[in-house]
């Protein structure tokens, strides 16, 4: 039995001494850290004929918008999503594709969460 504690203890410092590495709001689904990557299996079907690729997301280093600092969301097909977390929610204020030299701004910003 004390060997399960110790075992048990040990399981919950290793998983808290990982969150500190990679700090985010504590229960946030949408978290904006820089670093932290998603990938995707995604399968479509048309036709008939069934496709399936990766699909990458991943936040990079915080940029300043208009006076204002937004996370970054980076796609595997180079899409830059400008993020901006506020006490309302998570708002996308503008984007950015790999054609485009500066950063579109949203007219209105877009609600993510």
């Amino acid at each position: 039995m004390h060997r399960i504690g110790l075992l048990l203890a040990l399981l919950c410092s290793l998983v808290t001494g990982c969150s500190e590495q990679h700090p985010t709001h504590q229960g946030s689904y949408f978290p904006l850290t820089p670093d932290m990557q998603w990938t995707y299996r995604v399968t479509t079907e048309v036709a008939g004929r069934v496709e399936t690729r990766e699909f990458v997301t991943y936040n990079s280093e915080p940029e300043t918008l208009k006076g204002l600092p937004h996370s970054v969301r980076i796609t595997s097909e180079g899409t830059r999503y400008y993020l901006r977390n506020v006490d309302e929610g998570i708002y996308r204020n503008g984007k950015r594709t790999i054609v485009e030299s500066e950063v579109r701004m949203d007219s209105d910003p877009h609600w993510v969460l």
